[in-house]
């Protein structure tokens, strides 16, 4: 006969809630190192971080800070899986199956990118006027572009407009088509060049 014996645990047998918080912030860059400090009034001798909906438990002693007891999880090269929600709990050596009441929910996001949040002020405000002048010197570029193309276009239309008025008749100089008798059947057309000074003159002679 096989015997199975079950630990049964008790949460909630103290009231001194502890406090969990996320250092230096509840975003963490992905690849990075995340701490979370689980601090209690009450003198509990181990402190324990469980995740929500995962079999995830780490327990650590307490240690004493002046006002309280302190425990420090540091988690090395995070990635999304350690994303979510975070309790802590505090529980005495002598009854380690009797946790006190958890923590509040302390949610844990992993950013596959946080540069923003590693730079100060001031490398923030160098930031933006390195990006507003990328912006403007894009936008210059283009209006440059758009500029030329359109001066490229309108002389391609005035090179046109010359050639056709190349082949206009020029001023005193008529074409005349006529078919000279005798000719071909076909009525090849010839064109006559005359001054039109040449026409004057005709005209006044009797």
């Amino acid at each position: 006969m096989t015997f199975t014996f079950t630990a049964l645990l008790c949460l909630g047998m103290y009231n001194d809630n502890p406090s969990l918080t996320a250092l230096p912030s509840p975003v963490v860059t992905s690849g990075g190192n995340m701490t979370l400090q689980c601090v209690s009034g009450n003198g509990y001798d181990k402190f324990v971080l469980t995740k929500e909906d995962e079999k995830f438990s780490s327990s650590l002693d307490s240690q004493y800070i002046g006002n309280g007891y302190q425990a420090t999880f540091s988690v090395g090269s995070v990635t999304p899986v350690h994303s979510g929600t975070f309790r802590c709990y505090g529980y005495l050596k002598n009854t380690t199956q009797l946790w006190s009441v958890p923590s509040d929910p302390l949610k844990i996001h992993i950013s596959a990118c946080a540069l923003s949040q590693s730079l100060t002020p001031g490398e923030r405000m160098y930031l933006k006027a390195l990006i507003g002048v990328s912006v403007a010197f894009l936008l210059f570029l283009f209006i440059l572009i758009f500029l030329l193309l359109r001066r490229k276009h309108q002389g391609k239309f005035r090179k046109d407009d010359a050639s056709v008025e190349d082949m206009k008749p020029q001023d005193g100089v008529e074409l005349h088509s006529s078919r000279p008798p005798g000719d071909d059947p076909q009525g090849e057309t010839y064109a006559q060049v005359k001054d039109s000074r040449l026409r004057r003159a005709e005209a006044v002679l009797p």
